[in-house]
């Protein structure tokens, strides 16, 4: 870290540590298969002079220089632990399938949710699940209200299908009705007339784009399952 004067952040810096520690005891293990064992790796301890930066939301280190004064002393010390703390520390709910918050529809997450999560330890859907059938409420954070939109976000989209199309005048405008079923599947901000963006409004049984210009000849839009969808106009 002397070659680089970024900050670090602890976490990231702890976890590669333990990484760097468990490929040791990895290559150990295939060393002790082809010949005899002549040493292990129990623990490994770090001292480091650091000058802690806090931005308001997290905690980061940056290594001091050598002579650099007023830095803090961190002393960091990584231990092996057995199978069996291992066995006994980790639930069966822990080894089960788990989805990760960042593979959740970013739709159902509000941004000061997804910061929260982080700092209560939530990183799965079935942590959010967990504490939403127990009724936990914190600050920041309705678990209950958060696992009903996260369902909500993984549920199967229905795809919108249009089955006629209509020209008629409103006021002194053309304007398109669109009629089929699951219509307000349909993402309204990627309606477009021959490429260019319009207007549009919809409900489950029919869709209507306004202020449509003679002669137009494609309606595109895409779906809220992110599916393109293009209609020719007669």
């Amino acid at each position: 870290m002397n070659g680089d004067r970024s900050s670090w952040d602890l976490r990231e810096f702890v976890e590669s540590l333990a990484d760097e520690l468990e490929r040791v005891h990895q290559v150990a293990r295939v060393k002790a298969m082809q010949r005899k064992r002549l040493y292990t790796v129990e623990d490994m301890g770090l001292s480091l002079n650091v000058f802690a930066e806090y931005d308001g939301d997290r905690v980061r280190f940056r290594t001091a220089k050598p002579g650099e004064e007023g830095a803090s002393k961190m002393d960091l010390k990584l231990g092996s632990i057995t199978d069996k703390i291992v066995a006994e520390t980790t639930t069966d709910e822990a080894l089960a399938p788990r989805t990760p918050i960042e593979g959740v529809e970013k739709a159902a997450i509000k941004p000061d949710e997804a910061k929260r999560l982080k700092r209560y330890g939530v990183d799965s859907k079935e942590d959010v699940n967990r504490l939403a059938r127990r009724g936990v409420r914190v600050d920041g954070v309705d678990f209950v209200d958060l696992a009903r939109r996260m369902e909500q976000a993984s549920a199967p989209r229905r795809r919108p299908r249009p089955e006629r199309v209509v020209r008629f005048r409103k006021g002194l405008g053309l304007s398109l009705a669109v009629f089929g079923a699951d219509l307000d599947e349909v993402d309204l901000e990627s309606v477009r007339l021959d490429g260019r963006l319009a207007r549009a409004k919809s409900t489950g049984r029919m869709m209507t784009v306004e202020n449509v210009p003679d002669g137009v000849r494609e309606l595109e839009f895409r779906t809220l399952g992110h599916e393109r969808l293009r209609l020719k106009l007669t």
